[in-house]
């Protein structure tokens, strides 16, 4: 059994829907479907957390929820080995590249084509092998600047994300609600 730390942030109305339900699996993201989780507990994370959140608040993506103060939910993700695939591999990038090429998509792909793409390696890769992974590691963008001032893209290069396909691997261990 292996287990990695997550941290997402949201609002606190979601973060009680969380709670009380579980994760629900997004439908978009850089590498298809899942829940995303900035990885690690440490200060980053929570940097990053934080500035998602403001992101998506600025995004007017909470302005129907009626708790829209912020809160950073901190999860562990249990998994077997070998439900874990790290797309970061070199191999994994040329596979990539290879089927982005097949595909006819330009060198330049849009955020579907990219979640189209890696979606689509995940699934020859699972075809071939005969096993589902439950869990991906892929590098994702950063909230605009404004909302993570304080992290070091230029010395970290974009964040790695934890891409969580099977919510039964999400253990909440703490939701802090925190004041900006």
């Amino acid at each position: 059994m292996d287990i990695k730390k997550g941290t997402h942030g949201t609002c606190l109305s979601c973060a009680e829907e969380i709670k009380k339900n579980g994760f629900k699996s997004s439908g978009k993201g850089r590498g298809g479907p899942g829940v995303y989780f900035w990885r690690g507990h440490d200060e980053r994370a929570k940097i990053l957390a934080i500035g998602w959140y403001k992101y998506r608040l600025y995004e007017q993506y909470y302005d129907t929820e009626k708790k829209q103060g912020l809160s950073v939910i901190y999860v562990l993700l249990k998994h077997e080995n070998n439900e874990f695939l790290d797309l970061e591999k070199p191999t994994m990038k040329d596979k990539v590249e290879k089927l982005r090429i097949s595909a006819g998509i330009s060198n330049i792909p849009n955020n579907s084509e990219i979640a189209l793409l890696w979606n689509r390696l995940v699934i020859s890769i699972e075809k071939k092998i005969g096993q589902k992974f439950k869990i991906l590691a892929l590098r994702c963008t950063t909230p605009p600047k404004e909302y993570v001032p304080n992290y070091p893209l230029n010395l970290l290069g974009l964040p790695i994300c934890y891409i969580v396909r099977d919510s039964a691997i999400i253990e909440i261990v703490e939701e802090k609600d925190i004041k900006i």
